[in-house]
């Protein structure tokens, strides 16, 4: 409709699934917003907007990623289901994304987010950091044996 509209199937920062019967347009681009909370890659643990009858859509899509959830490459999220669906999100937001990617996939009957690059991992510093750690933890731990095992002096063969 005219003004603006603002979805979010399971409330803010809530995962759910919104059953809506009837037809549904949104065709204010600038106004007009569908929040998908994603907590997990399996259904239940994220938004679905489910449509009985046709979608028409517009506007921005955000796809709101938390509950420390790290999205990896390949996870897919059917997040919008209908019976006749028109149109594309013009603008795709991701929060909480950890550096992650996604392709939005239009089809007849739904919607379908698909990651294409992984969240964050552990930088190369970070990992640097741990190594070191862990060297330090390893030589506080042996340092004992490594010690028993060197104190007698060390014996030259005599040349005589």
């Amino acid at each position: 409709g005219t003004g603006s509209a603002t979805v979010d199937p399971g409330g803010n920062g809530v995962v759910g699934t919104l059953n809506d019967s009837g037809n549904f347009f949104e065709n204010n681009a600038a106004a007009d917003s569908l929040t998908i909370d994603i907590d997990g890659k399996t259904a239940g643990t994220y938004d679905v907007w489910a449509i009985t009858s046709s979608a028409m859509i517009d506007g921005t899509l955000n796809l709101d990623f938390g509950g420390g959830y790290i999205p990896q490459l390949n996870d897919a999220y059917t997040i919008l289901t209908t019976h006749g669906l028109s149109g594309e999100f013009s603008t795709v937001n991701l929060v909480g994304k950890n550096g992650a990617t996604a392709q939005v996939t239009y089809n007849s009957g739904d919607v379908v987010v698909t990651i294409t690059k992984s969240g964050a991992t552990p930088e190369p510093a970070a990992w640097t950091l741990f190594s070191i750690g862990l060297a330090g933890l390893c030589a506080i731990r042996f340092k004992g044996r490594c010690k028993a095992r060197f104190k007698q002096p060390f014996r030259r063969a005599s040349s005589r």
